[in-house]
C-alpha cells in the first residue's frame, strides 16, 4: 500500500504484487522443514504463509482502496454558472476559456465580467480546469499571474467553497463561476450550457 499525492492510500499495482508473491513462494519452498520443538521456525513459517495469503488476496481483488479521509463525491464535470442578469444563454468552449484565462473582460452587451474561482487545491476547481477548460490548474494560475505581473490583466476572485461561490454569483451582476450539480441553485443564477 502506498500513499498517493492526494492523501488517498492506493494499492501497489498487480504486476509488482505478482513479483512479490513469486519471491515469497520461492522462500516458502526453500524453507527448512518445520520442527515441532522450534518455535522460531514455526513463527517464521506462519509469517511467510500469512504474507503469501495477503498478497494473493491483493492480486485477486485489485480495486481495493483505503482512504485516509473520505473523499467528497463530486459531479465529474462542474457546471458553468452565471448571474441571472447575464444575457448570454450558452457559451462556446473558446469563450469559456477566454473568460477564465481573463482575456474576455465584457459580456456581449458590454457588462463587465467578474470571474469567481475556487482555491487551487479544491477538488471542484481541479475538476473544472481538467474537464471544462482542458488545462491543468497550475497552467491556469500561471496565466493569471503573468497577466497581473505584466500589468496586462487581473486575476479572478478566489473563494474558499461552493457556498461562497453560489452567494457571490447570485449577488454580483455579470459574474461567472462554476458549481457541482448538487450545489447549483437557480435562485438569481443560471447554468450555461457549453457548446
Amino acid at each position: 500500500i502506498v500513499q498517493g499525492h492526494n492523501g488517498r492510500l492506493r494499492l501497489i499495482p498487480s504486476r509488482y504484487l505478482f513479483m512479490l508473491i513469486l519471491s515469497v513462494a520461492q522462500d516458502l519452498v526453500k524453507a527448512q522443514p518445520i520442527s515441532p520443538f522450534d518455535s522460531r521456525c514455526l513463527l517464521a513459517t506462519a509469517y511467510r504463509i500469512s504474507l503469501f495469503v495477503i498478497l494473493i488476496v491483493l492480486i485477486i481483488v485489485p480495486d481495493i482502496g483505503f482512504t485516509a479521509e473520505p473523499d467528497k463525491v463530486i459531479d465529474p464535470t462542474p457546471l458553468v454558472v452565471v448571474n441571472a442578469q447575464v444575457s448570454v444563454e450558452s457559451l462556446s468552449l473558446r469563450d469559456l476559456r477566454s473568460i477564465f484565462t481573463m482575456k474576455k473582460r465584457y459580456w456581449d452587451d458590454g457588462t463587465p465580467i467578474t470571474v469567481f474561482v475556487l482555491e487551487g487545491d479544491h477538488q471542484v476547481h481541479r475538476a473544472f480546469c481538467k474537464k471544462r477548460l482542458n488545462v491543468f490548474p497550475n497552467q491556469l494560475e500561471s496565466l493569471w499571474y503573468r497577466k497581473v505581473y505584466t500589468g496586462t490583466g487581473r486575476a479572478p476572485i478566489i473563494l474558499a467553497n461552493e457556498q461562497q461561490m453560489r452567494d457571490r454569483i447570485s449577488k454580483t451582476s455579470g459574474s461567472v463561476g462554476y458549481l457541482t450539480e448538487n450545489s447549483a441553485d437557480e435562485t438569481n443564477t443560471k447554468v450555461l450550457p457549453i457548446k
